[in-house]
């Protein structure tokens, strides 16, 4: 029996992550709020108010203000680099 990880629709747009059991058990949905541990935030597009990517964020000790976005579940060890991929290429270019 395969253990299940977390997966990434990168094909919807806006790309949306599946949570693995382990993780989804850890994870508080954030609205920007500043409280601590991991959580998804959801970035919206201001002018049109459209969800554009969710994102899992660690917030804890140095990191607690800003957070720290995670490229892969610390439980399943899923890549989660798809979430924020084409943002990567955008600032390489």
């Amino acid at each position: 029996m395969t253990r299940p990880i977390c997966t990434i629709d990168a094909d919807a747009r806006p790309r949306r992550i599946t949570l693995c059991p382990g993780l989804s058990q850890l994870v508080g949905r954030s609205h920007g709020g500043r409280g601590g541990g991991i959580k998804i935030e959801s970035r919206i597009n201001m002018q049109t108010m459209e969800l554009t990517r969710e994102l899992v964020v660690l917030r804890s000790g140095d990191h607690q203000k800003n957070g720290m976005v995670l490229n892969f579940c610390p439980i399943c060890g899923a890549d989660l680099s798809p979430l924020f991929a084409d943002l990567i290429a955008e600032d390489v270019a």
